[in-house]
């Protein structure tokens, strides 16, 4: 059992205290398997750097995308409400001429009317 432990021990490197400095001792595997491991770990940032940058640029189209056409929809409300104001005051000045229009016939009818009365 004793040397077991040993074993599992020597694969993490020893620190040794010497004055107020730490030392760290390790083997020649040891350190090259730590180099392998930092530059997996730094490969593996700069792939995600890439695929980050790459979703910031989609995100940034997408945003430009919805940003139009929500100014479009803005600029399409307020024509639409710019031709519902015509609309409606168009509307009034019809129903004043058809008023107008109905007043000058029944005055119309009244003069008819009335030169038929006188020529009895």
């Amino acid at each position: 059992m004793i040397p077991v432990a040993n074993l599992c021990y020597c694969q993490y490197p020893i620190t040794k205290k010497i004055g107020e400095d730490t030392v760290v001792i390790m083997t020649l595997k040891q350190g090259e398997q730590i180099n392998k491991t930092f530059n997996k770990f730094n490969q593996d940032l700069s792939l995600a750097k890439d695929s980050l940058k790459i979703k910031r640029s989609q995100y940034d189209s997408l945003y430009n995308t919805i940003f139009l056409v929500k100014d479009s929809f803005y600029d399409w409300k307020w024509k639409y409400e710019a031709n519902r104001n015509t609309y409606y005051k168009r509307e009034t000045e019809v129903q004043k001429d058809k008023k107008y229009d109905f007043a000058q016939k029944i005055i119309l009818i009244a003069i008819i009317v009335l030169q038929f009365q006188s020529l009895k």
